[in-house]
């Protein structure tokens, strides 16, 4: 795909499956989230072969962000109040890394593109670009203002933070456990708390309350 419009009459088409294999649902809703994204994407703007970037209406709101051209998944969500040319620079520095013991790229192809993004390999890349490792980003304490999780007992102990679009919530020993932003789901034209656990599991929530209930209960059990 050569131009932006092409692209976006490729996601309007429903896009490249990015499963190693697909049920007919899955398909279908994958199909459904490429065409939303399509209709929602504006100022769309190729970067080498594999990548897009593009302003994105959520709800009420506008956010760039850096797609698989071929797939349309989201590769990298820039912070809010990045712009355009910050958006730019995120996504060249993916199409331009390497990795640094094979000097190979990224496997930007369609099949399996889903399991590779979500894999360690694939969820360090967002780091490396902007020059920190995977490892760093957990590192930081819980601010002096946390606020207390109400729990007893092995659930004592726990803190949180959370703001209208962010929540992160750490151990009792002060160490952050899980982390979540909101966001849009086109599937549902709802938003929720979605992130993950330190250990790499995702974890969604309707509320952040919630969010910071489900990451408690998957600390305690692993």
């Amino acid at each position: 795909m050569s131009t932006p419009d092409l692209v976006r009459s490729h996601w309007l088409g429903g896009a490249d499956a990015y499963w190693a294999t697909e049920s007919r649902g899955e398909a279908e809703e994958r199909a459904a989230a490429a065409r939303s994204r399509a209709s929602r994407a504006e100022d769309v703007e190729l970067v080498g072969e594999s990548l897009v970037v593009a302003r994105l209406q959520q709800g009420a709101r506008q956010r760039w962000a850096v797609f698989h051209a071929k797939t349309a998944l989201p590769v990298l969500m820039p912070e809010p109040d990045q712009d355009a040319e910050q958006a730019r620079v995120l996504a060249r520095a993916l199409d331009a890394w390497r990795d640094t013991e094979s000097e190979q790229p990224f496997e930007w192809s369609s099949t399996g593109f889903f399991d590779r993004l979500r894999s360690p390999y694939g969820r360090g890349l967002p780091y490396q670009v902007r020059g920190r490792e995977p490892e760093e980003s957990w590192d930081e304490p819980a601010p002096a203002d946390a606020i207390s999780y109400d729990g007893d007992g092995e659930r004592a102990g726990y803190v949180y933070t959370a703001g209208d679009r962010s929540v992160e919530v750490y151990a009792p020993d002060g160490l952050l456990i899980a982390r979540g932003t909101d966001t849009f789901d086109v599937s549902t034209k709802k938003t929720a708390f979605v992130g993950e656990m330190r250990d790499g599991r995702h974890i969604a929530a309707k509320r952040s309350a919630h969010f910071v209930q489900h990451a408690v209960e998957q600390r305690r059990a692993s």
